[in-house]
Parts: structure tokens; sequence; C-alpha cells
């Protein structure tokens, strides 16, 4: 395993970095920590980031000093664990006690102690605990990976098998897949069956806080192989919830046109706040079923079907002109989108829904619209 060492440098901070590097080399890991990186034409921060992208795991060092700020405006540490967190690494968060945490620094502890199921988070006092604690949190985090390995290309796999190849409605549809790993059965077959979950799962899908469900339309419950699926068989609505934790939700591309004089379009910030909605669902759905998180990524993908002929505009140009839509003459039937990279800790579902959702609305939005003949 190679370990990112992420922390300020300065000040008694060169004691307590030397200190976790003791900790990581004690477990015969690989230590990647910016004190050891070659003179190259890289600024210092790139290089780091850099070192982050290639770690298996990031120790983050938590005092009362923020940094210096960046070009970014935050914090050559708090780009460090922004960079994990988007790569999907995990992150063990050491934070000081009695550090006198104000102002940019009390605002990041509150973001890492809020990222709770994106990492290990813990206290230390003193050079020797922290040594101990990050031996305790590098040794779980080995046993954990040893139980259930994480594949993440067969992770990204799985959730673009999860899509569909066709709408049998014949109505536009929009559908997202998250894959959760490692891949592992996390609901046995019989509590699959158990009417508590079917009620959370109805409840949650049609008057719950992320609803994707019509209330005024009836639903239809089932297991199909090893999912539970609630359908609306008159709009093609539907949510899957399988054994190893996949979900899947289905939902109309566009709403109805409230007149004949409205033109059906898609608009760009509705699929994206769709989106957004069905992977907020995903995560409450899974602190429900999998509340030890065994599942500690996820894989996500979304789909339109049957909406190649549609075009796209934004809300403020659909507002200004309801009767008005350019057609996609180029359109295709089924286009998909995945993130890069594939793989996001769990956590990313209700933590990044928004930033998640924007990037999959482009990338199908850009594949839509794209000419076969470019």
């Amino acid at each position: 395993m190679k370990v990112f060492i992420g922390s300020l440098m300065s000040g008694h901070f060169a004691s307590m970095r030397e200190a976790a590097a003791i900790g990581i080399r004690t477990l015969g890991y690989e230590l990647v920590m910016a004190e050891d990186f070659r003179v190259s034409p890289d600024c210092p921060l790139v290089a780091c980031l850099d070192g982050v992208r290639t770690a298996d795991a990031v120790v983050l060092i938590l005092g009362s000093d923020y940094g210096d700020l960046q070009a970014s405006g935050k914090s050559a540490t708090h780009e460090e664990y922004l960079e994990a967190k988007e790569v999907g690494r995990p992150v063990l968060a050491f934070v000081e006690d009695g550090a006198n945490f104000v102002g940019e620094q009390a605002a990041f502890v509150r973001e890492v102690r809020d990222w709770k199921q994106g990492q290990y988070t813990e206290s230390f006092s003193g050079a020797e605990d922290l040594r101990d604690r990050v031996i305790q949190g590098l040794h779980r985090l080995a046993i954990a990976l040893a139980a259930a390995p994480l594949d993440g290309g067969e992770l990204a796999a799985q959730a673009k098998a999860l899509l569909p190849e066709r709408s049998h409605t014949g109505q536009a549809q929009l559908v997202v897949a998250i894959a959760g790993g490692p891949i592992q059965q996390v609901i046995r077959p019989a509590a699959l069956e158990e009417q508590d979950l079917l009620g959370f799962l109805q409840s949650e899908a049609l008057t719950g806080p992320e609803a994707v469900l019509d209330l005024s339309s009836g639903t239809d419950s089932s297991i199909k192989g090893s999912a539970i699926v609630v359908e609306q068989p008159q709009g093609g609505a539907a949510v899957s919830l399988s054994e190893t934790g996949s979900f899947v939700v289905t939902q109309p591309a566009i709403e109805l046109a409230s007149s004949p004089m409205v033109v059906p379009v898609l608009v760009k910030e509705e699929i994206a706040g769709r989106i957004s909605r069905a992977l907020r669902l995903a995560g409450r759905v899974l602190d429900r079923v999998d509340p030890q998180h065994r599942i500690s990524h996820i894989a996500v993908a979304a789909g339109l079907l049957n909406a190649g002929y549609l075009g796209w505009t934004t809300r403020q140009e659909r507002n200004r002109n309801p009767s008005t839509a350019t057609m996609n003459p180029f359109g295709q039937d089924r286009v998909q989108a995945e993130l890069t990279p594939s793989n996001r800790v769990r956590a990313a579902l209700l933590g990044d829904s928004e930033g998640l959702a924007n990037d999959l609305a482009a990338v199908l939005r850009r594949k839509a619209t794209e000419s076969p003949y470019r």
C-alpha cells in the first residue's frame, strides 16, 4: 500500500509528519510525502496532488493552522484533501486535540468531520499518540480491503451493465444506475422479501425527501431475480434494489406538457436535478440496508432512452420560449455517460450529488447532440 501524508510542513507539524511516517513504515507500507519528492519542473503543489492520485490512501493531519492560500483560494493541505475525495482515495484524518480552530481552519475541520462516510477520523494528542493511531487506522483499512477487495474495473462495468438497452414504454426516459463495491451481498435473499424493506423503499421513492416516483400513479412491487423492484407501469418510472446494494432509478426524461403549445425538450437543469435526486435517494437507501458501510465505493452510470429526437435547452431559455425548440436530427435512441474516474467513495452520493449530476448531465448532452458525421 502507498500512503500519502497531507499536512502543513512547518512548525511542530514536522515532528507530527515524522511520527505518521514511522507508523506507515512500521506496517511495511510505501511512504509518499513531499519531503521525498525529487526536483522537477512542476510546482510543489502539482507534485503533491500527483502524489495523492498515485497513492492508495491518504493520512491527513490537521492542527490549528490553515496554511498559506494557493491560487484556488484554499490551502495546499485542503487541496490535497479535495483531490483525494475527487479520485476516491480513502482518507484517514487525524485532528489535533486542544488545537484552536478558527476561521478557514475551523471550516476545513468541519468539512472533514462532516464527510463521515468518506474517511476514518480520529483525534490525537502528541506525536506518539498520532503514530499509534495511524498504525491502527491503516491496519483497519487493510483488513477491510483484504476482506472484500475493490475491483474498480469490475465495479464500473457493473454500473454500465445495469443500464437497459431500450425503453419498453416508448417514452423518453432517464436511467441512473449505481453499483456498490467491494461487490458483495449486503441484503440476504430472505430480507429482500420482508415488508419492512419494501415499505421503506416505497416510502422513500414516493414521499421521501428525494422522491423519484409520482405519488398520483399506482405502483407495482415484485422481486425480479435478486432485486426488489417498485415500478409505475403507466409512466415507466421505477426503482430497483439488489442484494449487492446496486440501485437503479428510472424516471421520465421530460415533464408532461401543461399545454399543447409547449414543445417537449430536454432541459439541462432538470436532467441534472433528476440525476442528483436519484443519487441522494441511493445514498439514503444504502444507509438503511448497509449501516456498517461494507460498501465503501460506488460507480455511477446514466442513460437516456428514446430521447434521441429531443433537443436540449436551459431552464432560462425554456421559460423564455416554451413553444419553441430545436429538434435533434442526429439523435441516438440510447446514450450513456459515466464518471471519470468511474469509482467514487460512497459518501459522494450524499455529499457531492450535485457535482456528480452536473458532470453526468453535461456528458449526456454532449453525446446526445453530437453529429454522427463529425
